[in-house]
């Protein structure tokens, strides 16, 4: 029904609203400083119908190999406490398998991507089969990393107009989709997102936040927490919370919904992804393969195995070279591979940095602070950590140093070694499949990554999840965190939730029409007194017009009686009036 029924607490400062379909206040909180809540809807849906049914979102994470949608659910965002608490998304995640290859592979024919666009729709339309009249709620978010943060800006955005025209366009995408929810996100939005993520899932976020009940409460920020470090294909991201608060650079700060903010460093590395050093490494090795030798064509390398080889195209010299491990596999490879990555870590670029910050300095010379100790913070390692993990065959939680130890033993494996190895192994992922001749090289990058460039020290855990709770761990959950809590809400007292609509209506309507009968009844009243003694007061200066004769002496006095009642004189002879009827007045 078409109907808005305001109720006020004037003492508790709170108006409740409780909106009707056609009514564009969602909540209104403060009755003297009151804005509206707005929520632009593609197809035009009302603003209370949209907020009371939008309880399921998606993501796409298009990363830098290849493209997934995660869908999420949560509860509808109506309270019945006027400080909203913080909404989250539930344990019953559903996820596609990784689509391959990355958007990025498509910015030369951007017209390619809807295919994989069609099929990351068709997985949530399947899975939402049974919700198909609440579609039209559902939103749908499409972020880019890495891999497309790395294209070239005209590129990118002919691709970006290519997706946000197929989402935008009902006939192909039936869900809740704005032009703003497809973007190309930055580094430091990954890593906050990720940190998010993990510290949800951990408990470590949520729980402080649920002992505020206004927003004059505060909140003291647990140390606590975790840091978090993401590798992908194209960017590698660090984020954690500093317990001294002293952050010189890359402070961002994170807030969930109108609560407390946490001030977290962040920084994302664009090109030290594991795709993008393998890369930057082959076209090294090439590059001097062909200037030392150009007629060989043949380029060795210790961060591949033993008998293995493949062909590389080198863009500089416009030449395939051809890159294989070494003749024969020794114990120290695992060493050497990490002497051959450490440059590309850019660590001779610290050296303005060490002056300007003391020593707080990592990768490419950028500012640092210093990792806090194992004591105090544990950190979680997401996305790609998973795949050394996964095959060296570690324990969630494990020692930087135990993961040296894996990897060592991995690198002096010659390629028919390996092969034997990966076969053994209990579980094989597809991720851990498309990776097996560089498993010497990620052990040896991750590894160089975690000492040199972010400085932990050998005896630092690292835990590496993929699934907790059953939620996928990742920054896509960080970002629908946020995204939920951005979203309209409505203030619904028990009063409005318990009672019927129409008995409601009934009783606000009986009270206002009471209150205004009230009132115009007393107004009446007030009236009827107010002309009585105005008409008495008239009738007894009358009468003393009447009776009294009037003098010279009088004259000035009553004249200004007379025009009191004879408004259109201006003078008067007074001498020819000896007397004045009362009716007359």
């Amino acid at each position: 029904m078409g109907v808005c029924i305001f109720v006020f607490f004037e003492v508790l400062n709170v108006c409740v609203v409780e909106a009707g379909s056609n009514s564009k206040v969602v909540v209104k909180l403060n009755v003297r400083d009151f804005e509206e809540t707005k929520m632009d809807v593609q197809q035009d849906i009302p603003h209370e119908e949209m907020t009371r049914r939008c309880t399921v979102g998606m993501v796409i994470d298009a990363g830098s190999s290849g493209s997934r949608l995660h869908i999420y659910k949560w509860n509808a965002r109506v309270y019945s406490t006027p400080y909203p608490p913080i909404s989250y998304p539930s344990t019953d995640e559903s996820w596609t398998d990784v689509l391959e290859p990355g958007v990025s592979s498509f910015v030369d024919n951007p017209i390619l991507v809807i295919s994989q666009l069609k099929s990351l729709i068709e997985f949530a339309k399947t899975s939402l089969t049974h919700f198909k009249e609440e579609w039209k709620y559902y939103p749908i978010f499409f972020k880019a990393t890495g891999g497309m943060r790395e294209v070239p800006f005209s590129k990118r955005e002919n691709i970006m107009k290519t997706i946000r025209d197929f989402l935008s366009d009902p006939t192909s995408n039936p869900f809740y989709f704005e032009s703003e929810f497809a973007r190309v996100i930055s580094g430091e939005e990954e890593a906050i997102y990720a940190w998010a993520a993990a510290n949800f899932l951990m408990g470590d976020l949520i729980q402080p936040l649920q002992n505020q009940k206004n927003i004059h409460d505060s909140i003291s920020t647990h140390t606590r927490t975790y840091g978090v470090l993401d590798l992908g294909g194209a960017s590698t991201q660090i984020a954690f919370y500093v317990p001294s608060q002293e952050i010189l650079e890359g402070l961002y700060k994170f807030q969930i919904g109108g609560r407390k903010h946490w001030n977290i460093y962040t920084k994302s590395f664009l090109q030290f992804g594991h795709e993008s050093i393998r890369n930057r490494h082959m076209k090294d090795i090439t590059t001097q393969a062909i200037q030392s030798k150009p007629n060989t064509g043949i380029a060795i390398t210790p961060c591949l195995h033993s008998a293995y080889s493949e062909i590389y195209y080198n863009a500089v010299g416009q030449k395939e070279v051809s890159v294989s491990g070494p003749n024969i596999p020794s114990s120290d490879q695992f060493n050497k591979c990490m002497a051959a990555l450490k440059p590309l870590l850019q660590l001779d670029l610290d050296d303005f940095c060490d002056w300007v910050y003391d020593g707080e300095c990592g990768i490419a010379g950028q500012y640092q602070p210093r990792i806090p100790s194992q004591e105090i913070m544990g950190f979680i390692g997401l996305s790609s950590y998973q795949v050394p993990w996964n095959v060296f065959q570690l324990p969630p939680t494990a020692t930087i140093k135990e993961f040296q130890e894996k990897a060592m033993k991995i690198c002096s494996f010659d390629f028919s070694e390996l092969v034997l190895y990966y076969e053994s192994l209990p579980t094989i992922d597809s991720a851990d499949a498309s990776s097996l001749p560089y498993y010497c090289f990620f052990g040896s990058y991750v590894s160089i990554l975690l000492t040199k460039g972010y400085g932990f020290s050998t005896n630092h855990t690292l835990t590496v999840v993929s699934e907790y709770n059953g939620n996928r761990v990742g920054w896509t959950l960080g970002s629908i965190l946020f995204e939920i809590n951005a979203l309209p809400w409505i203030y619904e007292p028990p009063i409005l939730k318990n009672q019927n609509m129409t008995t409601l209506l009934a009783i606000n309507i009986g009270l206002i029409a009471g209150s205004l009968l009230t009132w115009l009844f007393m107004r009446q009243l007030d009236w009827s007194e107010a002309k009585n003694e105005h008409n008495e007061q008239e009738d007894k200066d009358c009468e003393e017009i009447i009776n009294v004769s009037i003098s010279s002496t009088d004259q000035q006095h009553w004249s200004s009686k007379i025009v009191q009642y004879f408004p259109d004189f201006t003078r008067y002879d007074l001498a020819k009036y000896e007397e004045i009827p009362c009716d007359e007045v």
